[in-house]
């Protein structure tokens, strides 16, 4: 049995292959975040909007 290689899915020799920026995360939990943008307008609709996010993601079980 031959395996049968194709090479279409790399990239150029001419185009330099692009990296991916390396993004570090914030410190900390979502709680503390959520605390510091206490003058947001969103922040509490957006914490309420989480809590019932997660409360859906845990009755099915995710």
């Amino acid at each position: 049995m031959e395996t049968v290689v194709t090479t279409s899915q790399q990239p150029s020799q001419d185009t330099p292959p692009q990296r991916l920026r390396y993004v570090p995360k914030p410190k900390g939990s979502w709680k503390k975040l959520i605390g510091r943008a206490k003058n947001d307008d969103l922040s509490l609709e957006a914490f309420r909007l989480g809590a019932e996010w997660r409360e859906q993601m845990n009755r099915e079980g995710h």
